[in-house]
């Protein structure tokens, strides 16, 4: 697996599906500061939490950006993990089954399908403006990425 992205690149404009199967550009979130996760199956105790903490402990920024979760679940899958979870401020996006985003980025594993887990803070314009690897069975560093979202959004009213 190679990583095809780095710090002060754009994120390639990739194809997801969103709520409902509805296709979404990743050009299409331009606009806001984003914290993207990146996990390989939601219904797996890391992702799991890797998600619940980016839900509900983002110490408020989830009212200054966009929290993005993708995975390779089916859009039906996350619904019914985001309603189950009770998590209503994360956008979750599917790379299934195309893997339009893994084969851009280079998170997808060759082998299995799945996604590299990783976390990326995006500015407006949707350059890489942090990045964090994640071997598969870690979480990431919450604070490292919570930083970075705070300096790329800069002052706050």
């Amino acid at each position: 697996m190679t990583v095809n992205i780095s710090r002060g690149q754009p994120i390639p404009d990739a194809t997801l599906l969103g709520a409902d199967n509805t296709r979404i550009q990743m050009n299409e979130l331009k606009g806001r500061v984003k914290i993207l996760s990146v996990v390989p199956q939601l219904n797996t105790p890391v992702c799991d939490e890797q998600t619940h903490r980016f839900s509900e402990k983002n110490e408020g920024l989830d009212q200054h950006l966009q929290i993005v979760t993708i995975s390779t679940n089916t859009y039906e899958d996350q619904a019914v993990f985001a309603e189950k979870a009770r998590i209503g401020n994360i956008t979750f996006l599917s790379d299934s089954p195309d893997f339009d985003f893994g084969r851009k980025t280079g998170f997808l594993h060759p082998m299995h399908q799945i996604l590299q887990r990783a976390v990326m803070v995006l500015d407006e314009e949707n350059v890489v403006r942090y990045i964090e690897i994640v071997p598969m069975s870690q979480l990431p560093n919450f604070p490292a990425a919570l930083e970075a979202a705070r300096r790329v959004l800069g002052p706050r009213p």
